[in-house]
């Protein structure tokens, strides 16, 4: 999927880096924005670095989210569920047309 999909990997979240998400999103500016996390979606940074994407990008699109449901637990404590949740995650991250009809 090199030529559908360009992943961006934001080392510091803060403060955030304004300057360096702009340019990589210009680089792609028809592009889909997916912030992608492994970790829960309220225990991860999504809720945090949203906002500051959709400033980058002067809120002209949104920024989706790909990752794992919101949970209370950090873990499942099943491994057949978290290789579920984990599939689900990755199959939702790089599916094209995953945020084509939320718009």
């Amino acid at each position: 999927m090199e030529d559908s999909v360009a992943i961006t990997r934001i080392e510091q979240l803060s403060p955030f880096p304004f300057d360096l998400v702009k340019a990589e999103t210009e680089k792609y500016p028809n592009a889909d924005l997916v912030w992608c996390q492994e970790e829960h979606k309220n225990q991860g940074y999504y809720d945090y670095v949203k906002p500051r994407m959709r400033t980058t990008i002067d809120r002209a699109k949104p920024v989706w989210y790909a990752g794992r449901e919101p949970a209370a637990a950090p873990a499942t404590g099943n491994k057949n569920t978290h290789l579920l949740e984990l599939k689900r995650f990755l199959d939702t991250a790089f599916n094209l047309d995953a945020f084509k009809d939320h718009v």
